[in-house]
């Protein structure tokens, strides 16, 4: 029997409920219905009559600031009538108290300030949506184990040996991907025979990443380097699997010295994944896609030039952040969606290396982990932590700042002193 499935979503302002509602539709499998509700009774009530139904409810969005019920007293009512709901909160003044009880009730998956980034929120709900798929196939598995006969004690010995081979096979995926990604990413050490200091966090959410670093140096050009980092789509063996994609191409790339500017490797990184995205479903187009930086440096010459499609990079001189000049052009994620709509958000710049004592790269999931305090890092808390990076271990910085926060994305760091 096969449920329809619905998103509900709370929104006391028509305009940005229509706007959350565009947004959605495009985040969402087609399958899924949309229902919209102006506050937290209305909503309560469309819930009621969904689950009498026996339609299913994955997500619920809700913005916290709403007459007669807050977003905060509308999922703890709503944790009662539907507890594996994912709920998502869209909040400028949600108090910690607040956020604090939704979490201790487990009636809160995650929270996004407003204004949101598209970007943002699509990786929220899809996140959402996989926990809440994962816990769903685990309890229908739970539910038929449960239900089988006792008389039938053979048939619950073969499922659980078949169980149990595929917890083994999928461990076992896991760690070959580990171990694969590991060895694709470049030592310390070798980093180190270039840069003075040099320090490296890599974190993934799940055991492997879709983030990546990195760093080439020609024998017979030593007084060049370039260092890259890369953030692919996804978690997991997926989001691993893109970025050591990615990694091959920019090792064939520069080990057959095809492309020597930054913007010639990131134009052709970017322009490979759009044509592996054109082979891909219309569904899983969209995420196919890169965030990358690609940094040069020449001591010969004393110059660094780099190119980006996102913000990962960041220049310092005696503590200080410095921005260059920089120049755009046209440029994209590298998906296929993206060939009718590129934007200007390519960068690129040259300056001195004596300009510039310090480079920070960075996924932006640094800057989305939660902290001790119950808050994102964000961008803001980034720039304040760096005065402490370069002096203390960047694994000792990241533990203490995340305290006992879970890792809510995959998070990578690369800090290096000329």
């Amino acid at each position: 029997m096969r449920f329809q499935r619905y998103t509900i979503l709370v929104e006391d302002d028509p305009s940005v409920l229509h706007s959350l509602r565009l947004q959605m539709r495009k985040i969402l499998p087609p399958d899924f219905n949309i229902e919209t509700a102006n506050d937290g009774a209305e909503a309560l009530e469309l819930l009621q009559d969904i689950i009498d139904a026996n339609g299913q409810i994955p997500l619920v969005v809700t913005d916290h600031q709403m007459p007669r019920m807050s977003g905060s007293e509308f999922l703890l009512r709503l944790k009662e009538l539907s507890p594996k709901c994912r709920n998502i909160m869209l909040t400028g003044e949600a108090k910690l108290d607040d956020i604090t009880q939704l979490i201790n009730e487990q009636a809160l998956y995650r929270y996004i300030s407003k204004p949101w980034s598209q970007s943002d929120l699509e990786m929220t709900v899809l996140s959402a949506l996989e926990a809440y798929n994962q816990e769903y196939k685990l309890d229908r598995l739970n539910k038929e184990l449960a239900e089988t006969n006792e008389n039938l004690e053979e048939l619950v010995a073969e499922r659980t040996r078949a169980l149990q081979l595929t917890t083994m096979e999928l461990s076992s995926g896991l760690e070959y991907a580990r171990l694969v990604q590991q060895n694709l990413l470049p030592s310390k050490d070798l980093i180190r025979e270039y840069f003075s200091y040099v320090d490296v966090l890599f974190r993934p959410y799940h055991q492997v990443s879709g983030d990546f670093y990195t760093f080439s140096r020609r024998p017979e050009s030593p007084h060049k380097a370039m260092l890259i980092i890369g953030d692919a789509t996804g978690h997991g063996i997926a989001g691993a699997f893109l970025s050591n994609i990615c990694m091959s191409i920019i090792d064939n790339l520069v080990e057959n010295q095809v492309l020597q500017t930054p913007i010639e490797v990131l134009s052709e990184v970017l322009q490979r994944f759009r044509k592996l995205s054109h082979h891909a479903t219309e569904s899983m187009q969209q995420m196919i896609s890169v965030e990358l930086t690609v940094v040069c440096f020449d001591k010969l010459k004393n110059g660094i030039s780099y190119a980006s499609n996102s913000t990962q990079l960041k220049l310092f001189k005696d503590g200080a952040i410095i921005q260059p000049s920089e120049q755009s052009f046209q440029c994209c994620l590298g998906n296929s969606k993206d060939d009718m709509n590129l934007k200007h958000r390519g960068k690129i710049a040259e300056l001195l290396l004596t300009d510039v004592d310090t480079v920070l790269l960075h996924t932006d999931g640094v800057q989305d982990q939660f902290i001790s305090n119950g808050k994102k890092l964000g961008r803001k808390g980034l720039r304040e932590a760096f005065p402490y990076l370069g002096t203390d271990n960047l694994e000792k910085w990241f533990a203490e700042m995340q305290g006992d926060e879970p890792n809510t994305d995959d998070a990578t760091l690369v800090l290096v002193k000329l």
